[in-house]
């Protein structure tokens, strides 16, 4: 039987939210590097000495145990603020941070909202690439740059493209991938070293689960994978499958899962 510790859950986990750190602070738990977004550079003299007194640093990631989306509205950075983050800029110094500053805010965004997956066509219109307060928003080609860029080691593979990814123009293939990809503010490791962490918190070892349980049960509510993806838990249970710590069995839809 699945142990119901919802309401202990609730009283003894406190939400972490999402930090903003300083420019010398990275983000070990998620191993997300968030360097703060430069002094951003203009082609004429007079926009350089406007610019050069602009700093501000990137909200980064904190993992934390319980889910934490909220009804309070997200809270964009300052940077949101300024219209040249809205334009990649050319150089490649200020573009490798202002790529950096983008990831974090998709990361933060995404969280916050668990979302876990994402459409650049869908969402370029959206609140996450356009603010209307200044008029400005990043465009389909610059999106795809910033998701590509996070699909790569140097952007700690928090993007994974279903199928093939979407053309400059934003143009959607006939592979089935939809143009849609993953948004991995856990990669699925990650998920499964906090699915295995309420495991032993929960004295769950031996105790066989349903999918359904483990991702919708009331056993579950409180932690961040309640609620998560299907596809995305079983990922990552998998992961635990692969390390040994997990089995699964039964058909596809009523899959059980018992961890060790």
């Amino acid at each position: 039987m699945l142990l119901n510790r919802a309401s202990e859950l609730t009283s003894t986990k406190s939400e972490m939210p999402i930090q903003v750190p300083t420019s010398s602070v990275v983000s070990q738990q998620a191993n997300i590097k968030t360097p703060s977004f430069p002094q951003i550079q203009s082609h004429t003299a007079a926009k350089m000495t406007d610019l050069q007194s602009y700093r501000t640093s990137s909200p980064a990631l904190t993992p934390a145990t319980t889910i934490t989306s909220t009804d309070k509205p997200f809270a964009f950075p300052p940077h949101y603020s300024f219209p040249p983050f809205f334009t990649l800029q050319p150089n490649p110094l200020t573009l490798s941070s202002q790529l950096a500053s983008w990831s974090s805010l998709i990361l933060s965004y995404c969280r916050h909202n668990r979302i876990f997956q994402l459409s650049p066509v869908e969402t370029f219109d959206t609140e996450l690439f356009s603010n209307e307060a200044i008029n400005r928003k990043l465009s389909i080609p610059d999106i795809l740059t910033v998701l590509t860029y996070m699909s790569t080691k140097e952007g700690n593979s928090r993007v994974e493209w279903l199928g093939k990814p979407p053309g400059k123009s934003g143009a959607i293939g006939s592979d089935g991938g939809g143009g849609r990809c993953w948004i991995f503010w856990r990669r699925p490791e990650e998920w499964a070293d906090l699915i295995l962490r309420w495991v032993e918190e929960m004295g769950q070892r031996g105790v066989v689960l349903t999918m359904w349980e483990l991702g919708e049960g009331d056993g579950t509510r409180g932690w961040d994978f309640h609620g998560m993806d299907e596809v995305l838990l079983q990922r990552s249970v998998q992961v635990l499958v692969k390390r040994g710590r997990a089995q699964v069995f039964g058909e596809m839809g009523a899959e059980g899962v018992k961890f060790f």
